[in-house]
């Protein structure tokens, strides 16, 4: 079974992402993908767009939202909530938690208790959960599964993030974790560009989010991504063998 890119953040995510969908979707043809996601940051503005273009590449479009919501067990932070739509059910879902998202001055990760059926719920890398075992709260790890569980996600829709990034530390505790809840872990290596050479522009778009002056910023950005340019490879291009994602 393949590898499939599950968190992929587009242009239509505001100032996190330089990815045009047109490119996206060439790019991944060219490299052999045979599905794909679309997970932008809190909006589906992008979801038919991604969805008529990975049709007409003979890639199989997964249509997803990233949430961000303040943590269940660590509250005073917002952490993201990567959804993936089963069915034309899921998608409406999705549609609805997105203008929830939008329109509400706050949601929350209880409020979503009506929209979480036909949908993959997923603990992505760098989220609460990873925060909660390095700060060894192995026992909130679980406590996190538990609410999700509470909140209407069975076992079999809700998924354990792993990044290859990640150290061999990090993910032992994950895989124990999920063998000893009895949930599965996925490949999840968020994709914010395609090549080593938009690694640059994706940082100086998040950077135009933060307060304060640019110029020394950018100019260390601009040095690191030479450095990415030279030893990094394309963030589509890396695959892990041992987690898979089931498409049927």
């Amino acid at each position: 079974m393949s590898y499939v890119p599950l968190q992929v953040i587009s242009s239509y995510s505001l100032l996190q992402s330089p990815i045009r969908i047109a490119e996206l979707i060439s790019e991944a043809k060219d490299r052999g993908y045979q599905a794909l996601a679309l997970t932008d940051l809190n909006v589906m503005y992008g979801a038919v767009e991604f969805y008529d273009a990975c049709l007409s590449a003979g890639i199989k479009p997964l249509i997803g939202l990233t949430l961000q919501l303040p943590g269940l067990i660590l509250t005073d932070k917002n952490y993201s909530l990567v959804l993936l739509a089963k069915n034309q059910q899921g998608y409406a879902n999705l549609l609805k938690l997105s203008t929830l998202k939008m329109t509400l001055p706050e949601l929350t990760v209880s409020q979503l208790t009506d929209y979480l059926s036909d949908l993959f719920v997923i603990l992505p890398p760098l989220g609460e959960m990873n925060d909660l075992l390095l700060q060894g709260r192995s026992e909130d790890s679980v406590a996190l599964i538990d609410q999700l569980k509470s909140l209407g996600v069975d076992r079999n829709s809700l998924k354990i993030g792993v990044d290859y990034h990640s150290s061999d530390s990090v993910i032992d505790m994950l895989s124990k974790l999920a063998a000893d809840q009895q949930v599965a872990l996925v490949a999840d290596s968020p994709v914010d560009y395609i090549n080593a050479t938009d690694y640059f522009p994706m940082q100086v778009l998040k950077k135009i989010l933060l307060p304060g002056p640019k110029s020394l910023t950018l100019t260390n950005l601009a040095n690191k991504s030479a450095h990415i340019g030279c030893g990094r490879q394309p963030r589509l291009n890396k695959s892990i063998d041992k987690f898979t994602w089931p498409i049927h």
